[in-house]
């Protein structure tokens, strides 16, 4: 009989909790149609069903975990709403974060004639063709079409500023990065990872804030081996591979350091490269006195080879960086955590592919070994 009664309450939250998602989901529909008292009440609901869900949830668990995230994700958008609801207010609200189905109705309707590398990782060759000024595109010795030349110089970059926030619960530590637009109201996604005592993190997850019942991104983090107790900013400073599973048929892609793993090295993370959409890109390490505060860069590669006298690989790039992040001073205390700038024409798959790659390994030089 106890058995009965307890599968019959999981039963009963995991249909409150499928009616707050509709609920959500209809929100979020409604505002891209400007229906912004319907979405405030939408998200009213969501985060009323979501409140007894916490409430009435097993504690310390991951399900209550996710549905504290949906509640605080449900109720920011409907704060933000409130004036537009009242007819207080006739600006558009903050972006919205992205969901699923707003990407794939992109993808299949590319109205914001991005240039879509994610086509070319699902293999929808014949879709990237359509795109606007493809016949333009540049390719090198492999025919694979360049894909820095067609970034407009007009297009303004997307900017997150990623704040963090740490808590413990029974013997794990959880870590939160929380990616906000540039207005620091909205939050478009939150990255986390838990460890017990000093282990290292297994993974970190990506989600949007729309749909934290599921992830975008899911990083398996390769383990440095030996002494992880001691010496723990020499080892957060070690480099490691990062292998980033991001969403809707995209294939797992890994982002390796050229050092990986090298312990004589005072700084291993750069540089730190990957494939994605038939081209190879890397992140670098740049002097704050060569570029104002920004301290990593994010290049296409143009060329490149190994380099037989070293254990860094030799390449060439283009002038223009895709991506940059700014730390500021941030410690593994501070609030604001740092910043991510990509350009405005990267679609938003591949935008989340940098996220993973950049949040990732911040996550784990700053919370990896403490």
């Amino acid at each position: 009989m106890h058995q009965t009664e307890s599968r019959g309450s999981f039963n009963d939250l995991t249909e409150i909790r499928n009616l707050a998602l509709d609920h959500a989901k209809a929100a979020y529909q409604a505002e891209r149609y400007g229906k912004y008292k319907e979405a405030f009440n939408q998200h009213t609901r969501a985060g009323n069903l979501l409140q007894q869900i916490v409430s009435n949830g097993v504690k310390k668990s991951d399900e209550r975990r996710r549905d504290k995230l949906l509640l605080r994700a449900s109720l920011e958008r409907r704060d933000i709403l409130q004036s537009l609801a009242d007819g207080l207010q006739e600006a558009p609200p903050p972006r919205l974060p992205p969901t699923e189905s707003t990407i794939v109705r992109d993808m299949t309707e590319r109205r914001d004639r991005k240039i879509w590398l994610s086509l070319v990782e699902t293999g929808d060759w014949k879709s990237l063709a359509e795109c606007k000024n493809y016949n333009e595109w540049v390719s090198d010795q492999h025919g694979v079409p360049f894909f820095t030349p067609m970034l407009s110089p007009e297009a303004p970059d997307v900017v997150y500023r990623v704040y963090q926030t740490m808590t413990t619960r029974g013997k794990m530590h959880w870590v939160y990065f929380h990616f906000k637009d540039v207005t620091d109201v909205q939050t478009m996604y939150t990255m986390y990872a838990g460890r017990e005592g000093k282990a290292q993190f297994d993974t970190i997850t990506l989600a949007r804030s729309t749909e934290y019942e599921s992830a975008c991104a899911v990083i398996d983090v390769q383990h440095l081996e030996g002494s992880t107790k001691s010496d723990v900013v020499g080892n957060s400073r070690i480099g490691r591979t990062l292998t980033i599973a991001t969403s809707q048929g995209i294939p797992t892609r890994s982002d390796t350091p050229d050092r990986a793993l090298l312990k004589h090295h005072k700084s291993t993370w750069t540089p730190r490269r990957f494939s994605y959409g038939g081209r190879r890109f890397v992140w670098r390490e740049v002097d704050g006195d060569e570029i104002g505060e920004i301290d990593d860069l994010l290049f296409e590669l143009k060329r490149e080879w190994v380099n037989e006298d070293g254990q860094m690989g030799k390449d060439r790039t283009f002038d223009r960086p895709i991506a940059s992040v700014t730390r500021g001073g941030c410690t593994s205390t501070t609030l604001k955590a740092f910043t991510i700038s990509i350009s405005g024409d990267v679609d938003p798959l591949f935008q989340e592919f940098i996220l993973a790659s950049a949040g990732g390994k911040e996550m784990v030089a700053l919370h990896g070994h403490s």
